[in-house]
């Protein structure tokens, strides 16, 4: 948070504590990493703008230009990772799952392109009501378009062969619960909102009398193996989509009748038809539009049933209630989060950076995962109730774990964290008997190396293999904790003594942590500064790894030779440069 002068907490989050300098030390030595939380209790206000205003959710959807900060990346034929994160309207609510945004393409993988949009394509395919973010979930695509109707998008390459739209940047508008987007090609504004479970479009056509809104549900990630459509009314049409193994229901209501409808399969279409099923197949909608009265679609989706998608959108979304209430409601929503920090100084560059991060960090459909990552991070954006509610109702979220993947550390600290914080509604002691249990027998070929070199060899057999050995370490430490939090003293002062495992992945003379072969043999030289995907280090280099293990600083204090020599390798850090021969995709400077 550089550049703030000061952060205020309020509506007695966190059960009244202050957080300062003094007290976030206290955090690491008793290992409990709420990463910069550097915070004290502020009286003033922001004499402007709330905080739900400076929220651009735009941030983090194009590449970086900047060769500057670029360096020599990306690689030769590759791409930066970018677009990873999409625009969408959506609220902060845990049960929710709508995220309702434009997509450009289906044609990214994974960390390019993952969410379907990426802010430097030059045009748009359509509005999707559920947005992932590594090319896992783009469905009900909906898409406005004036003239001769169209049943495929066309491409990036070729836009005009399909029912594609170029779009103005510079009308863009993305905050908080909101979305909008003027069609250069046909001359529409597009405006979205939404609740947990529905959406809200609002269509301003230009005068026209072939103003079509289109149902495209061949076009979808996962790839559609089963779809259908019907037209049930002059102002209502309901369907189903099936991809990879899930279903989403929907039923969309228009505000006022259409002139004409049709549907589509295989790319043929059926003028006046009102129902079709298989793959691919659409259905599509004609009104005489006129600039001064907009065309609202409002749209109930489930997971479960048809039924269930209408009875939402009665819920949700009365019989009544028009786009800008359900926007303004959906504002107060995360207006109820963003006010928990009050942040004073600093740039409105600054203030816009703090409270996007804080959006993304609290955005609910984003956190199954919860707590797995970011305990710490969810507390903070939604406080100790909400927390604790789903920790003990153990939906959301896989467990407790020692070890994780090929980072190395699970999320025995978020456990601890959490209790230390006073979340009581945890059964710390049947957690730490299934931690300990997979700390002592678990974690599959990493952990037995682990438990029997005091690290994972470069020749175990096992990738990323110093960062998962200092990971392991981390979790060790953690445990340490729980153990003396739940009255297993013996066991604790174990898991402390084997926590220190990671020194011996030290290597004094080149001053970073190195790889060593079972028969404790050194693996050199290594250039520290060259970029690792998946052998050494899971995507990062020497540098990144020293400062892995946060739970124990004092330690690593001491391996680089006492607090002047930390800092210095610290200050050296940040301020060199970042030039690897063979640049990797997933490290920049």
């Amino acid at each position: 948070m550089s550049g703030f002068s000061k952060v205020e907490h309020k509506r007695g989050f966190l059960r009244g504590r202050l957080f300062t300098a003094e007290v976030n030390m206290r955090w690491r030595t008793n290992f409990l990493p709420v990463a910069c939380l550097m915070l004290v209790v502020a009286q003033q206000t922001l004499a402007q703008r709330l905080p739900v205003d400076y929220v651009n959710t735009l941030i983090g959807t194009a590449p970086i230009t900047d060769k500057e900060h670029l360096g020599r990346n990306p690689a030769p034929g590759e791409e930066l990772y970018s677009g990873t994160v999409n625009p969408c309207a959506m609220v902060p609510d845990p049960a929710g799952y709508l995220c309702v945004g434009p997509v450009t393409g289906f044609d990214g993988g994974y960390h390019v392109r993952g969410s379907g949009y990426r802010f430097d394509d030059a045009t748009i395919m359509g509005f999707t009501q559920m947005n992932g973010e590594y090319s896992d979930e783009n469905r009900l695509l909906f898409m406005p378009t004036v003239g001769s109707v169209k049943t495929n998008p066309g491409s990036r390459t070729d836009p005009s062969s399909g029912y594609r739209s170029a779009r103005d940047p510079q009308s863009e508008k993305a905050s908080a619960g909101y979305y909008s987007v003027f069609l250069t090609t046909y001359g529409i504004k597009v405006e979205l909102t939404a609740t947990a479970h529905c959406a809200v479009h609002r269509y301003t056509f230009p005068d026209s009398r072939q103003a079509n809104i289109l149902i495209d549900l061949g076009n979808s990630r996962p790839a559609v193996s089963n779809a259908s459509v019907s037209v049930v009314d002059t102002h209502t049409i309901e369907g189903f989509q099936t991809g990879g193994s899930s279903t989403v229901y929907f039923r969309a209501e228009f505000s006022r009748d259409f002139s004409s409808s049709g549907t589509w399969k295989n790319g043929i279409l059926a003028n006046n038809s009102s129902e079709v099923t298989g793959t691919p197949v659409g259905a599509y909608v004609t009104f005489n539009a006129t600039a001064k009265e907009p065309i609202l679609v409002k749209l109930g989706t489930s997971t479960i049933s048809l039924a269930d998608a209408a009875a939402n959108l009665k819920k949700e979304i009365p019989r009544g209630t028009d786009f800008d209430a359900t926007k303004e409601q959906a504002r107060t929503l995360w207006s109820q989060i963003l006010d928990r920090m009050i942040v004073t100084g600093g740039s409105e560059g600054d203030r816009t950076n703090f409270y996007t991060a804080v959006y993304r960090m609290a955005a609910g459909p984003k956190y199954s995962w919860f707590p797995f990552y970011d305990a710490n991070g969810m507390l903070l954006a939604r406080g100790d109730d909400w927390v604790s509610h789903r920790v003990a109702s153990k939906k959301g979220f896989w467990g407790w774990h020692w070890g994780g993947g090929y980072w190395g550390s699970g999320n025995v600290s978020s456990l601890v964290g959490l209790y230390k914080m006073g979340l009581r509604d945890i059964d710390a002691k049947a957690a730490y008997q299934d931690l300990r249990n997979q700390a002592m027998s678990g974690g599959g070929a990493a952990g037995q190396a682990y438990r029997h070199y005091g690290y994972i060899p470069a020749d175990s057999g096992v990738n990323d293999y110093v960062n998962r050995s200092i990971g392991l370490s981390v979790d060790d430490r953690a445990l340490s904790e729980l153990a003396k939090l739940t009255g297993n003293d013996t066991d604790s002062e174990f898991f402390l003594k084997r926590s220190q495992s990671y020194k011996g992945l030290y290597n004094t003379s080149l001053g970073f942590f190195a790889p060593r072969r079972a028969d404790g043999a050194w693996i050199l030289p290594l250039d520290p500064v060259e970029p690792h995907a998946e052998d050494i280090y899971r995507e990062g280099n020497a540098w990144n790894y020293l400062w892995f293990n946060t739970a124990d600083i004092p330690g690593l204090i001491n391996l680089l030779g006492g607090p002047r020599q930390f800092a210095a390798k610290l200050d050296t850090f940040f301020a060199g440069t970042y030039n690897p021969k063979l640049p990797l995709r997933d490290l920049t400077e």
